[in-house]
């Protein structure tokens, strides 16, 4: 995820808090000593003119599209996660017709791997839109669903003029507005051969779609020979103990822990954490053999339920993993 950047205007905000403070401590030199440090920190931040930005607030919080000065690069941004960029323009400065999709969704990243892994016309189902950027991995004959909770997101994502990877790539695929729990309970049994949770952020976590009972039902949406991926980076909570713990309720299935380092691509390509659940032992087999795979072992955690989950734990060993 990328840290939003700060503008002339909060480093001058910085500064003068850091003076106003020096006033009332004029005569502590550690005070002083912080103060001047904020005072530089706040010259070296940077400036407005590093993005181009507009927000739009919605229930679930402010959304903001933010683009290079250059305008080679546009950004979601929600909070202080990046949910999809789009390059515009490659390093020669030509305009790049059909989008290549960026950020987690970069094409060596596990989601895009995890959804090559299986052949044929493919059901897919997306839970968390962002961007949009997944949609530029459809095939001829693929039938695609997406599911966002947030409607501003989607008339982001469906807007040409912010981003095209949709207007490209899938511009009919329905988009089911609503809580994920709520809007895949009511498809069919083993509807999907690929389904992404990526409902996920930094910031917050939807705990419910996290726990056994909301495990089960993604699994009971997926046929026996598909793939579920959870995209779970996070800055700070470590989750796959907890997906682990989570695994050992639902019969039949296993999975694989891929962790994509990925950190020289900038908004191009940024790491990731992927959790693999399948049924189908010989996806399990090719994933397992990525270098970036690892087994998805129990670690004494317990899994989270609708009746109890743990954050704080989660945090404590984010804090140690990261």
């Amino acid at each position: 995820a990328g840290l939003l950047p700060v503008g002339r205007k909060d480093g001058l905000i910085v500064a003068l808090l850091g003076l106003a403070i020096a006033v009332v401590w004029r005569r502590r030199p550690m005070h002083q000593a912080a103060v001047v440090a904020l005072a530089l920190a706040a010259t070296v931040l940077p400036g407005d003119s590093a993005v181009k930005s507009s927000a739009v607030r919605s229930f679930f919080g402010v959304l903001r599209v933010q683009e290079t000065a250059d305008g080679d690069v546009r950004f979601l941004v929600h909070g202080t996660t990046t949910h999809g960029a789009q390059r515009f323009k490659d390093k020669l400065g030509r305009t790049i017709e059909r989008p290549i999709p960026a950020s987690y969704y970069h094409p060596k990243g596990p989601m895009a791997r995890s959804l090559a892994l299986l052949d044929g016309p493919r059901r897919v189902g997306i839970v968390g839109l962002g961007a949009g950027a997944m949609a530029c991995y459809a095939r001829p004959n693929d039938d695609w669903k997406l599911y966002e909770i947030d409607p501003a997101v989607v008339q982001i994502a469906h807007d040409p003029a912010k981003f095209t990877f949709l207007s490209t790539c899938l511009p009919t695929a329905p988009v089911i507005i609503g809580d994920a729990r709520l809007t895949l309970a009511a498809e069919p049994a083993k509807r999907f051969d690929y389904l992404l949770i990526d409902a996920f952020s930094s910031d917050s976590i939807p705990v419910h779609l996290m726990t056994v009972e909301g495990l089960k039902l993604y699994m009971d949406k997926v046929g026996p020979s598909g793939l579920l991926a959870l995209h779970i980076s996070n800055r700070h909570l470590d989750l796959a103990p907890v997906l682990a713990a989570t695994l050992q309720e639902l019969a039949g299935v296993q999975g694989v822990l891929v962790r994509n380092q990925q950190l020289e691509g900038g908004l191009d390509a940024s790491s990731s954490i992927v959790v693999l659940l399948t049924r189908n032992p010989d996806l399990l087999a090719k994933a397992s053999s990525w270098p970036d795979a690892q087994p998805l072992k129990p670690s004494g955690v317990a899994a989270w339920t609708d009746d109890y989950s743990d954050l704080l734990s989660a945090i404590w060993r984010g804090r140690r993993a990261y």
